[in-house]
């Protein structure tokens, strides 16, 4: 499984996030900036450059802003819930 490593740890708010992510996942301009987005391109594939399967490792969660840290929180629970669903991704969070 493919991982793509992102280094959080300047991260102050949710839009730290999401340009980090998207850039990553090779996401296009008009690729949204919510939870609802994330789960379209995370689900239904063709969207990203970059598609599941794949882990999503997050570094520097200890040195993330408060807003940061709850945006990866919440991050973390669709990657939850996109696994129980039958997608095929994982996170995984350093400190």
């Amino acid at each position: 499984m493919e991982t793509i490593a992102i280094n959080g740890g300047g991260w102050a708010n949710a839009s730290d996030f999401y340009e980090a992510y998207l850039a990553a996942v090779g996401a296009p301009k008009w690729h949204g900036r919510n939870l609802d987005a994330l789960w379209d391109s995370l689900t239904g594939g063709g969207i990203n450059q970059r598609n599941p399967p794949f882990r999503v490792q997050i570094s520097g969660t200890s040195e993330m802003g408060d807003d940061a840290r709850k945006m990866v929180t919440r991050f973390e629970a669709l990657i939850s819930q996109a696994r129980g669903e039958g997608c095929s991704v994982e996170i995984a969070l350093l400190p």
